[in-house]
């Protein structure tokens, strides 16, 4: 794996961790949110 995709990996674990902490433990829901977020401010190009 890339530098890069390790860094997304891990940037996208930690925000899978808090939200899901946050809103009760849906981690189905929240990986989905998180994983729409992401590709928007990185990859807005492909929405």
């Amino acid at each position: 794996m890339g530098d890069k995709t390790v860094r997304v990996r891990a940037d996208l674990h930690h925000i899978i961790k808090i939200e899901t902490a946050k809103n009760g433990g849906n981690v189905k829901e929240v990986m989905d949110k998180a994983l729409e977020e992401y590709i928007r401010k990185y990859l807005p190009d492909k929405l």
